[in-house]
């Protein structure tokens, strides 16, 4: 789950970035956004006979709503003794967990056969020796898992252009990022919308609990990239119906129990002016695209083996329906679930106790309902043309109120 910062200001005062990482660990990052089309626009030759307007970048750290060009030279010469360049088209997206000027990126595939997974680095004994002496390392993408240290690339600007170092000690970057040098593009066709910045966790406005009356209240906002997110087949990595979603947590309050006025005391054990709640709640349910859905404990069979990234998997029985979030997401709505006092120790399903008196109030009133309510947390996964995908509701049982509506 990612916040979101304008390139702008991180230009302007790197504090902003830097101040992300300790606020939102774990299974945080932050993603470098741009709205300005016009900046740095010229017309470049991509490579021979491929002539477009692009934004040309020269600094770190790389956007993450455009889609880059990366233009090298690939080893040939044309006549006139000058370098032949080729370019590659890449999403560099930030590794979990890292200080943002750690500049240290996951290079994903954008189209095409290998869509959203992840170029690899290879081990320095899997190099192959060519006939000239050169080595050679393979350079087919893998499945993405942003655990696996060779998938992760230290970013460097030297010598007018960019440098990447694989991550791991062993490591050897794919050929086309191990070159001496770089350049990137950012081009105005893959611009990848966003809609409202993402602050992450507002902690002062969720401790300020909404009133019973009131409307849904935001108390967060992140972004997911595709990658940590799947739709439909659990074991087709390309179904892609969006390249970020929003992650937005809300607080409400539900009604769990109600009782009417009636002239009958055994409703309060004895005492017409008493309301004994006893009711069972699930401490946490999903929906699935408006239907109820269960979470598939067993992993769903996806990402159990060392070199998958891992995914909960969730169900809507009747249609077959199902949407998988990375275990790294689940990790991290949990993990600010309990900050926030939730709980899911003991079974799913939990019982609310609760005995109420009635005082009469100011005018010594009568009252005809009483309501009980808790306080619900929601996650609310969206695609970027807003379509509701899923929501995970998390009760928190220590967060209970009641409310007596009055007769006249």
């Amino acid at each position: 789950m990612y916040v979101t910062r304008p390139l702008w200001l991180c230009k302007q005062k790197a504090s902003t970035l830097s101040n992300t990482s300790t606020q939102e660990n774990p299974n945080s990052g932050c993603l470098v956004v741009s709205s300005n089309h016009e900046e740095l626009e010229k017309v470049i030759e991509i490579c021979p006979g491929n002539t477009r307007k692009a934004n040309q970048h020269d600094k770190l750290p790389f956007i993450q709503n455009y889609l880059t060009d990366i233009v090298y030279s690939g080893g040939d010469y044309d006549d006139f003794g000058g370098p032949v360049k080729s370019h590659i088209v890449v999403w560099f997206i930030p590794v979990v967990d890292q200080p943002p000027f750690s500049n240290r990126y996951y290079a994903i595939v954008p189209s095409g056969k290998y869509k959203g997974q992840a170029w690899t680095c290879a081990r320095k004994e899997e190099m192959a020796t060519t006939w000239f002496g050169k080595r050679k390392s393979p350079t087919v993408p893998s499945v993405f898992d942003h655990r696996n240290i060779y998938q992760q690339m230290k970013i460097e600007y030297k010598n007018g252009g960019f440098v990447a170092k694989s991550v791991a000690p062993d490591g050897v970057p794919p050929s086309f990022l191990r070159k001496p040098v770089w350049n990137v593009f950012y081009n105005n066709f893959d611009n990848l919308n966003f809609y409202g910045e993402a602050s992450g966790l507002n902690t002062s406005v969720r401790l300020h609990l909404p009133n019973l009356d009131d409307r849904n209240m935001d108390v967060g906002k992140w972004y997911c990239p595709s990658l940590f997110i799947r739709e439909g087949i659990s074991n087709d990595h390309s179904v892609i119906p969006s390249s970020f979603y929003d992650m937005s947590l809300e607080q409400y309050w539900e009604e769990i129990y109600q009782s009417e006025y009636n002239n009958d005391a055994s409703q309060g054990h004895g005492n017409k002016n008493t309301v004994v709640v006893s009711q069972v709640v699930e401490k946490q349910s999903f929906m699935l695209f408006g239907e109820k859905a269960v979470e598939d404990e067993t992993n769903g069979g996806v990402g159990s083996s060392g070199d998958a990234d891992k995914f909960v998997w969730f169900f809507v029985n009747a249609e077959g329906k199902s949407v998988g979030l990375s275990a790294a997401v689940i990790e991290k709505m949990k993990r600010i679930q309990e900050l926030g006092g939730w709980s899911g120790d003991g079974d799913n399903a939990a019982r609310v106790t609760k005995v109420e008196k009635f005082d009469g109030g100011e005018g010594n009133h009568s009252w005809k309902r009483f309501g009980c309510f808790v306080l619900v947390e929601r996650f609310a996964l969206r695609r970027m043309d807003g379509t509701l995908v899923l929501t995970c509701d998390y009760k928190h049982l220590h967060r209970i109120q009641c409310k007596w509506e009055l007769n006249e």
